[in-house]
């Protein structure tokens, strides 16, 4: 049946179906395009993004990587023959770094030479090379010995402090510490500190020595090289001191007496303060303190350190536990605490007591 055969109705219902699906595809239409241009402009962001992200390198093959340099040397110190030559950057730890760049230099060119990239020993002693690039800058301490001389000695642990009578060994290198022929010798500048041929000083009197050290067997070539010191001294110091002591707490214990046998014990403790006063040492050591005791007839004595008392320098904290058996007891009752330095000086302390006399 054609169309135009229809009744009006079903005509104009056909025709609406065909303006209806005109409208979808044309709808169709416009969001495929729409999802076109934004999948475009999706793609042209992220790709503008990575662009944005990637560090601009002008050499794509080649990684561009941040690293800090690096300029050390393997050792400190080494030990070299005479007339050796060895290659400077093999004793060197390098990274991040133009070789061509590194400056060297030798502290004694009597010793040591830099000749290229060659390190050249040329004569006994001591040198010291230093690498440095940019601000970098490392050492290495070249020695060359027969081992029959001393090149350097040094020494240590200097001023020192010491009491009347009181001794200590002087510590001091040299080096190299292999030579088999030692000559020092040691002297003093004044009669108040005494000093042997080994280095030992003994305090003789109040005041201050300068002890001097000579080595007799230099191998320095060059007086003004820092390294040549054939004569090394330091300063000691002779000072006074003395011990005194103070009761801080004092605790009684009644006697017990036997009727009959006269037989009784008693027994005091007492809280003391011991100080060392006069020119005490800038640091004093407190194991210098020691003390001996000594009981006569029914008389002993208990000494218990108790550390130092912060009230006041140089003092300590002692309890004395002190005790008498008249049983034990003879013509002389008593018990006596020697505190000693070492330099001899001494603090005593008598304790007693006449309960049973």
């Amino acid at each position: 049946m054609e169309i135009q055969d229809l009744p009006l109705e079903q005509k104009m219902l056909i025709e609406q179906a065909k303006a209806k699906k005109k409208k979808i595809k044309r709808l169709i239409v416009i969001i495929l395009f729409i999802m076109v241009i934004l999948v475009i402009g999706l793609a042209s962001f992220i790709l503008f993004k990575e662009n944005e992200s990637v560090p601009e390198n002008k050499n794509p093959d080649k990684e561009v990587v941040e690293k800090e340099p690096v300029l050390v040397f393997l050792d400190k110190e080494i030990r070299l023959d005479l007339d050796d030559t060895i290659n400077i950057f093999n004793l060197l730890e390098i990274e991040n770094i133009d070789k061509s760049k590194i400056v060297f230099s030798s502290s004694n060119e009597d010793v040591v030479i830099i000749e290229g990239n060659n390190i050249v020993t040329v004569s006994y002693g001591i040198a010291i090379i230093t690498a440095s690039y940019d601000e970098l800058e490392t050492d290495l301490t070249i020695i060359i010995s027969d081992n029959s001389k001393v090149y350097a000695i040094m020494i240590l642990d200097g001023p020192y402090y010491l009491y009347i009578g009181e001794k200590v060994d002087i510590k001091y290198e040299f080096l190299p510490t292999d030579v088999f022929d030692l000559n020092f010798s040691w002297k003093s500048s004044s009669d108040m500190v005494a000093v042997n041929n080994k280095g030992t000083a003994t305090g003789v009197k109040l005041g201050k020595a300068t002890i001097t050290l000579t080595n007799n067997n230099s191998a320095c070539i060059k007086s003004e090289d820092p390294w040549c010191e054939p004569e090394v001294s330091t300063e000691v110091y002779v000072v006074e001191n003395k011990i005194s002591f103070e009761v801080l707490e004092e605790e009684e214990y009644k006697p017990v007496k036997e009727i009959g046998d006269n037989k009784g014990t008693a027994k005091i403790t007492y809280k003391m303060r011991v100080k060392i006063s006069g020119v005490s040492k800038p640091v004093y050591d407190p194991q210098r303190l020691t003390h001996d005791v000594r009981n006569m007839g029914g008389s002993s004595v208990v000494v218990s350190p108790n550390g130092k008392d912060e009230s006041c320098a140089d003092c300590y904290l002692y309890t004395f536990e002190y005790s008498f058996d008249s049983a034990k007891a003879g013509a002389a009752n008593y018990s006596i605490v020697t505190f000693k330095l070492p330099n001899g000086s001494l603090g005593m302390l008598k304790l007693y007591t006449d309960l049973f006399n």
